[in-house]
């Protein structure tokens, strides 16, 4: 009778412990995630860094507003884990500024 007792609350244990291991492992998978997308993301706004230039701003695609990609040209897939980045450049009401911003989707499993 003591055995049984044992071993039930040991399975009890083990039961909350593997729960707790796979609520961990769940949340590590979507961190990772997260930071590969925001990585994505940096890489794909870098180019844009050379198009915010003071002496060629009425010429390229930020000043006049056309030319600007509409979203990158392809999807990336690491771990995967395919993500789509959709980047987004639009004016700020009543300035002559723009602004860009890119959303990376994913779906995790």
């Amino acid at each position: 009778m003591e055995i049984i007792i044992s071993v039930t609350i040991l399975s009890m244990l083990m039961a909350g412990f593997l729960s707790i291991f796979i609520s961990a492992r769940r949340q590590t998978k979507h961190s990772r995630a997260r930071t590969t997308a925001a990585e994505i993301a940096r890489n794909f706004l870098e180019p844009l860094h050379m198009q915010v230039r003071q002496d060629l701003w009425a010429t390229n695609c930020l000043g006049s507003g056309s030319g600007c990609p509409s979203s990158p040209a392809n999807d990336v897939t690491l771990d995967s884990i395919t993500y789509r980045p959709t980047l987004t450049i639009s004016n700020i009401a009543g300035t002559t500024l723009k602004k860009a911003r890119i959303r990376i989707d994913w779906s995790e499993n």
